[in-house]
């Protein structure tokens, strides 16, 4: 019994990519229903280049995992020597 290693291996960048694209649609297409109003008020094409804009932030934001931010403390300054006074 030999396991197919490709059917267990992750998912290739192109399915991914493909994926990311039909989410971007799929989000184009809530955003252009939503904001049905705002399309009266504006050249076609400058609001169709909002929402490819808006859906790639969107689809971008939700694809990249959010990093650890660790405290880092400040440095701690040495206080300045003081050269000592001779006394005569």
């Amino acid at each position: 019994m030999s396991t197919d290693k490709k059917s267990v291996s992750k998912p290739s960048k192109r399915l991914k990519k493909a994926t990311k694209k039909e989410a971007r649609h799929e989000i184009a297409q809530i955003l252009e229903k939503a904001l049905s109003g705002i399309k009266a008020h504006m050249n076609e094409k400058k609001f169709k280049s909002s929402i490819k804009k808006a859906s790639k932030l969107f689809v971008n934001a939700a694809s990249t995992s959010p990093k650890k931010t660790t405290k880092k403390t400040p440095p701690v300054k040495k206080a300045a020597v003081k050269p000592k006074e001779v006394k005569k």
